[in-house]
């Protein structure tokens, strides 16, 4: 069962309401979480307000040592890249949220993503959103 839209913005809604005004949100349905792209003259600032609201951050050297309940909800991690940030509110309670925070390539635009784990159907696990991400790109290049 996929989290919808309403959900995380229920469970985000403080941190949206601070973020009001500096980003424009719109829902991806592909993988099921708020977007938002972030300009540069903007970066600083909202880095800050997502570290103020999440207990926790990760990147690409740090995501193997997360707790497994973490592992567990935010799926496979492996796959973060240098000055990529996860950044996950306690995996406790079912109100679990993430962030990804993606630079692009050409370092003046990131990808914010506001999404919550959705359990797979198959197999009634956690699917966190890299591992939907991982999915959806194999579907799309017809590897699954």
């Amino acid at each position: 069962m996929m989290t919808g839209q309403q959900e995380i913005e229920q469970a985000c809604a403080t941190l949206l309401a601070e973020l009001q005004g500096m980003v424009t949100w719109k829902w991806d349905a592909h993988f099921q979480a708020l977007l938002a792209e972030v300009p540069s003259a903007e970066q600083g600032r909202i880095l800050a307000i997502l570290e103020q609201h999440h207990d926790q951050q990760w990147d690409v050297e740090s995501i193997g040592k997360a707790p497994a309940a973490i592992k567990a909800k935010a799926g496979f991690f492996g796959e973060l890249r240098p000055n990529q940030l996860l950044f996950t509110s306690s995996p406790a309670g079912h109100s679990f949220v993430l962030a990804a925070w993606w630079p692009w390539g050409d370092g003046k635009i990131i990808s914010v993503r506001l999404c919550a784990p959705a359990v797979d159907a198959a197999t009634d696990q956690p699917q966190g959103l890299f591992k939907r991400i991982g999915n959806r790109w194999k579907a799309l290049r017809g590897e699954g």
